[in-house]
């Protein structure tokens, strides 16, 4: 291989991101109250130390009651932490709910202008509603780990809550989410976001 080869290789080397983000490892949803009118979506900025422990969770966007839901949640969850050239470090995870009504269609729901979230975190720049499965029956809910590009494109979508016929549904919607990408120290870097979808049956 000629030096400018090896030049060029080395330079990709250095751009690449060392970064490598928090990734949930155990993830336990409280029960969700079905029986309730409320609907929309749910943000949270979730804080993450150097061993994977939640330290605070900072809402976004409120949607009572699944606002207290989300944060009872998540303070229970651990993760495999953030490294940085290999070393361990505190980092940021965006958690976001969609809850939907006891009905066949719904609107999607918009993301408020006024919203702020640090730049540590990926962040939805569009939403997709999960449509409710034609052969499903009661209510259920289902967490999706998105796998984010340091451009924010989706890598990956794995559903990492206990099976249910709404899965499908589930995934199919998180990939229409799109997101403007976590930065840290100013530069783009890959990153997961957490988004929980409860289906209620129809009335």
């Amino acid at each position: 291989m000629g030096k400018f080869a090896l030049g060029l290789l080395l330079v990709l080397s250095m751009q690449r991101s060392t970064f490598e983000p928090a990734r949930l490892e155990s993830g336990p949803v409280e029960a969700i109250p079905y029986r309730t009118a409320a609907a929309g979506i749910v943000l949270a900025e979730v804080s993450v130390t150097d061993r994977g422990v939640v330290t605070d969770v900072q809402i976004l966007k409120d949607v009572a009651p699944f606002t207290e839901v989300i944060q009872q949640s998540v303070r229970r969850w651990r993760f495999a932490p953030a490294r940085d050239k290999g070393r361990m470090v505190e980092t940021h995870v965006l958690v976001g709910g969609l809850f939907r009504p006891a009905m066949l269609l719904f609107p999607e729901p918009k993301i408020d202008v006024e919203l702020n979230p640090s730049s540590k975190v990926p962040f939805p720049t569009g939403v997709a509603v999960p449509p409710y499965p034609p052969n499903a029956v009661g209510s259920a809910y289902v967490l999706i780990e998105v796998k984010l590009s340091e451009d924010g494109v989706h890598e990956d979508a794995r559903v990492v809550s206990p099976k249910t016929g709404f899965d499908d549904s589930a995934l199919d919607a998180a990939r229409g989410w799109s997101f403007r990408p976590a930065m840290r120290e100013n530069k783009p870097v890959p990153s997961y976001a957490y988004l929980i979808f409860l289906f209620r049956q129809p009335n």
